[in-house]
């Protein structure tokens, strides 16, 4: 059995404060979401250690998928999934291809002054810059959204020809021995596994930081048909998301204890890695970008406002 997470003191009264009391009463209504151990898509897996769901009043029926980008995102557009955090990549395609999915708030954000993803090759590898890329295959988690889309534009930045390499998509857990068994040139590597392998790699290069000092990496969407069915149910959802962003940037040290935990890697290890801030707000700036690389390199067929990818009654800027 999996150990329960107590929140004490402060953070306790904060984290009951902040879910509505009717919430807490009503019966609970089902969720099916998504979960993931990839700390920029971490929100989803604390609400459901703190049981923030269920104090919001939600019956989480969570699922582990590997990753956050297109496995979640395809989750929730079949129906298997209500809600899951993906990747801003993955929502901008399905929306630019008329996919019924909607943003519905923040999740992992990205800053350049504490990168938590990296392009990475092994530490004794002939590859030293962009230009040696040239020709390779380079290891994405998911193909065709923010990271191919990042490390194309770091690539044409820094002197090398993005296509004239091959990209292929591999779990973040297995990204250290794909480069070793020489499958891949470089790889696109994410907390906590950066810290893992941190003595085995040579970091190349910060792909997000040719976007933009800061990016969300992450966000929560709904299928489209449940949250117009469901308002109750995505209400009291957009509590718990509130909720756990609050408790979780002001508690990291729980936090990197729940990671630890389902991810395996040593707590010593998660207590000294990078940590990725969860956003508190819905910001078009941070989201524009990546939508706007995406178009660039051709993965959907034209650029488009950021506040599309939210409900009708969420397109302005504000808290979520």
């Amino acid at each position: 059995m999996k150990r329960r997470h107590v929140i004490t003191g402060a953070a306790a009264a904060l984290a009951v404060r902040a879910l509505p009391a009717a919430a807490q009463t009503r019966a609970l209504l089902p969720l099916k979401v998504g979960v993931s151990s990839i700390e920029s898509y971490g929100e989803a897996l604390y609400a459901q250690a703190q049981d923030f769901f269920r104090a919001g009043g939600l019956d989480a029926q969570p699922v582990t998928l590997p990753g956050g980008g297109a496995p979640m995102t395809l989750a929730v557009i079949s129906g298997s999934l209500d809600t899951a955090i993906a990747n801003i990549g993955s929502i901008a395609s399905a929306h630019a291809h008329g996919v019924d999915v909607y943003l519905v708030a923040p999740c992992g954000l990205y800053s350049s002054s504490s990168p938590t993803t990296v392009l990475a090759t092994l530490k004794d590898s002939p590859i030293r810059n962009a230009r040696d890329l040239d020709g390779k295959t380079v290891g994405v988690t998911s193909l065709r959204d923010l990271q191919q889309a990042s490390v194309m534009k770091w690539l044409d930045a820094n002197g090398a020809h993005a296509r004239n390499v091959t990209f292929v998509e591999i779990t973040t857990p297995q990204m250290l021995v794909a480069m070793s068994a020489n499958r891949i040139a470089a790889g696109v590597v994410v907390e906590p596994s950066l810290t893992a392998v941190k003595n085995d790699i040579r970091v190349l290069g910060l792909p997000y930081d040719s976007i933009a000092p800061s990016l969300l990496i992450s966000g929560w969407i709904v299928n489209r048909a449940w949250y117009d069915a469901n308002p109750d149910a995505a209400g009291r959802l957009l509590s718990v998301i509130r909720t756990t962003a609050q408790w979780a940037n002001n508690n990291q040290a729980a936090t990197g204890t729940i990671l630890a935990e389902h991810t395996k890697i040593a707590p010593e290890l998660v207590s000294t890695m990078r940590r990725v801030t969860y956003g508190e707000t819905r910001s078009f700036t941070v989201i524009q970008p990546v939508i706007d690389v995406m178009a660039t390199y051709g993965f959907i067929p034209r650029s488009f406002r950021a506040a599309e990818l939210f409900p009708p009654n969420m397109r302005r800027e504000g808290r979520i």
